[in-house]
């Protein structure tokens, strides 16, 4: 089954009602610490994908500190096999940023890209479809690449290539010549400005016209980060304004939070130093479809009254994910200092009440993403944990072992009398279903599904008629689009190309893909809509306990 990568962000500001507790027990989540995976020393970013197509979801990590990407291919009980790249030895020292995945080539594997903020270039790694990745190619970048994200930005129907250059202040998106003949060529890059310092980028349909956009994390400015939306038009983007997100902008999450069918965004923020903490919550933003946010929800993460042995703890990495199995999605807190995992589960209209205990996670948390890896219907948490004295930094993997709810039965209440012999059913008669599937994953009935669609197998984001269109499988899983699109008549490499090589891929006329990127790793700005920085003050919502 397919589950989606789910990445970072930052932000503290809000607006809107405060959070409501529920007095209504809720199913208690258990998780399954597995042994750490030791891998390239601090991991510091996640990604998720499926690199070997066996349907289950892959961990992708990069490592600043070792400048070595790593794949962690997925399986029953845990991950099943460790393949690492690098380091990249080029004419500079690198340093490996954010990492992102997504067919580059169009031969229906994926493939991993990585910012080299220290080199500036990104790294370019095409994907065997075992895990394993080939020798890498580099695409030279604006000064200091940071944030990384994969989408069909272009008018191709391959998948293109967008960074963040921080000392530059834009972001350069590489357009996917789309050539053929297992070659990935991009254009020279075409830059748009963005505000100060830009990090993390991330991509998704923010303003719900099926066109992808992008997101950028600026932390230039002290003490008020803000966050530039660029949105797509097909063949380019337009500026749309900056939001300013409070500092200390850490990672961040999406959803539908509240049911209303647009993205929604959770983000983890907090700033510490040896003296202050500056702030320690999360946020949740509510999304009405069209690229603002007319409400959002804070909540103060209070060491003092969570964690009782700890003074400070600083929230850095959100996942969100049906972690209690009653279809509702949930948001897991990951914070450093104390070392806990925190569960908020979701009460179906944007705000949240903690449960259960903190979970111990050993290490300080640097990333955090949330997936199916084990294949069992249940959402489990990745966590990447930054070296120590006694640890050089390794990959968590917790395992959700929540029961599965028993479906109420009714008795039936005889309205006549019975007529004739009773009748004895033959075969099976499948029960209720708690939804605890994502857009993509393989599906028997509507019921599965949070989005209440099942086409053609799988869960969609919308009814699919299966005749003019297909709730595609590859590269957008999950996503209702036309079943053909024009072809078109690439234009060959030149000046200022990158080509990527393998034996077999990408078709000039890619009749299977779609002119937008997959809703997979989904990072939205963590304040609400500003305009062109217009500062809001904080509404703070107190958490209180759900009983347990």
């Amino acid at each position: 089954m397919r589950k989606p990568l789910l990445m970072a962000l930052a932000g503290v500001w809000s607006l809107g009602a405060a959070a409501t507790a529920s007095a209504q027990p809720v199913n208690p989540v258990k998780f399954d610490a597995r042994p750490p995976y030791e891998i390239a020393k601090s991991p510091e970013f996640l990604a998720v994908a499926d690199m070997n197509s066996d349907g289950v979801p892959d961990l992708i990590s990069s490592s600043p500190t070792s400048q070595k990407v790593t794949v962690l291919t997925g399986g029953s009980g845990g991950f099943a096999a460790v393949v690492a790249a690098g380091p990249f030895l080029t004419t500079r020292f690198s340093k490996l940023e954010q990492v992102a995945a997504g067919d580059l080539n169009g031969d229906g594997f994926t493939d991993v890209a990585v910012a080299d903020s220290q080199a500036n270039q990104v790294v370019v790694l095409i994907g065997n479809n075992d895990g394993s990745l080939s020798n890498p190619v580099f695409i030279q970048t604006g000064s200091k690449p940071w944030g990384i994200a994969i989408g069909k930005f272009g008018n191709t129907a391959c998948n293109d290539i967008a960074v963040t250059n921080q000392s530059d202040d834009n972001v350069s998106v590489f357009f996917n010549r789309c050539s053929g003949n297992g070659r990935a060529s991009f254009t020279p890059p075409t830059s748009f400005p963005t505000s100060k310092k830009p990090g993390l980028l991330f991509t998704n349909d923010f303003n719900n016209d099926l066109l992808p956009d992008l997101v950028d994390i600026n932390i230039g400015n002290i003490g008020a980060n803000d966050m530039t939306e660029l949105l797509g038009t097909g063949v380019n983007f337009q500026n749309h304004g900056n939001f300013v997100v409070g500092d200390g902008a850490q990672q961040a999450t999406t959803f539908d939070f509240d049911n209303d069918g647009n993205v929604d965004i959770a983000v983890a923020s907090g700033r510490i130093t040896s003296r202050h903490v500056f702030s320690s919550s999360f946020t949740v933003l509510l999304g009405d479809g069209t690229g603002f946010f007319g409400r959002s929800n804070n909540f103060q993460v209070d060491c003092t009254q969570l964690i009782p042995s700890t003074a400070v703890c600083l929230p850095i990495g959100i996942a969100a994910g049906d972690f209690n199995l009653d279809g509702i999605p949930d948001l897991a807190v990951a914070v450093a200092y104390a070392n806990k995992l925190l569960i908020y589960a979701g009460n179906g209209d944007g705000t949240f009440d903690l449960i259960g205990q903190p979970i111990d996670i050993v290490g300080n948390p640097t990333f955090m993403v949330a997936a199916d890896f084990d294949d069992d219907g249940r959402v489990d948490l990745a966590i990447a944990e930054r070296a120590d004295a006694t640890s050089g930094g390794v990959i968590r993997l917790l395992l959700n072992n929540t029961d599965f709810p028993i479906p109420a039965t009714a008795t039936p209440t005889p309205t006549g009398p019975t007529l004739g012999p009773k009748a004895t059913a033959t075969g099976s008669v499948r029960p209720p279903v708690t939804p605890s599937k994502q857009n993509g994953d393989l599906c028997g009935g509507q019921d599965e599904c949070f989005s209440g669609f099942c086409e053609q197998g799988r869960c969609c984001n919308r009814a699919c008629n299966g005749v003019t269109e297909s709730c595609d499988q590859n590269p957008n899983p999950g996503i209702c689009l036309p079943k053909v699109i024009p072809s078109r008549t690439p234009t060959t490499g030149g000046t200022g190309s990158t080509v990527v090589g393998r034996s077999s891929g990408c078709s000039t006329d890619d009749r299977g893909s779609s002119p937008w990127s997959p809703f997979a790793v989904v990072f939205i700005p963590a304040a609400l809509w500003l305009g062109r920085r217009r500062n809001v003050g904080p509404a703070r919502a107190t958490i209180r306990n759900r009983t347990r």
